[in-house]
């Protein structure tokens, strides 16, 4: 069968080809951002035991609840910003997601998945600091970065709810909901105040 590419001028993503050449290579991959640190054993613990109570079915469209709760809370935490949990928050399986989601729904958005990792302490100036720029903008931000956990693709979008009202009617279409037992751990685990966010750029610097 000869089928006519709806994308012939699209081939490979640079990430992808990089990781063959640094596998071929046995080079240093440079081309994701992924870390090379374990999950917290805490973590991993949690997805498995939320596993085993049988939460392994869709979660709802927006996201877990609970996890919404805390994405909320830690945004008002360190930035100062209220984001209704029900209506302003979106569960998505990474930030890539996110941002197709945000592309096509209106186009205009933001990428924040290295809020954490800073150095020479520098604050991140995110756009939920400055409420004409939040009333107006997509913050778009993933667990993977922080917690060394990119495989398990969760991410979420923070907008006012007219926008995030457009970036649920793609992300139902897209994934309709991202890894529940997952999304349960990381609601759990972000009620921990042990540092877990200062320590991210740490490690880094240790290197």
């Amino acid at each position: 069968m000869k089928l006519t590419s709806k994308l012939p001028n699209l081939s490979l993503t640079i990430f992808s080809e990089m990781t063959q050449l640094a596998d071929a290579h046995g080079a240093i991959n440079l081309s994701q951002g992924f870390p090379d640190y374990a999950v917290p054993e805490e973590l991993t613990a949690l997805v498995a035991n939320y596993m085993q109570q049988g939460y392994n079915q869709y979660a709802p469209m927006q996201g877990v609840q609970h996890l919404r709760d805390q994405i909320a809370a830690k945004v008002l935490e360190l930035y100062g910003a209220k984001y209704d949990p029900a209506r302003e928050i979106t569960v998505t399986s990474g930030a890539t997601e996110a941002l197709f989601a945000a592309i096509t729904a209106v186009v205009r958005v933001g990428d924040e998945v290295y809020e954490h990792i800073l150095f020479d302490g520098c604050t991140h100036q995110r756009m939920t600091r400055y409420p004409q720029l939040a009333e107006r903008s997509f913050v778009i931000s993933s667990f993977g970065k922080t917690y060394h956990a990119t495989g398990w693709k969760i991410g979420y979008c923070l907008a006012p709810i007219e926008l995030s009202r457009e970036v649920q009617k793609i992300h139902q279409y897209l994934t309709f909901a991202s890894n529940t037992p997952v999304q349960h751990a990381f609601a759990e685990f972000m009620q921990k105040k042990d540092g877990t966010l200062e320590k991210a750029a740490e490690r880094l610097c240790k290197v």
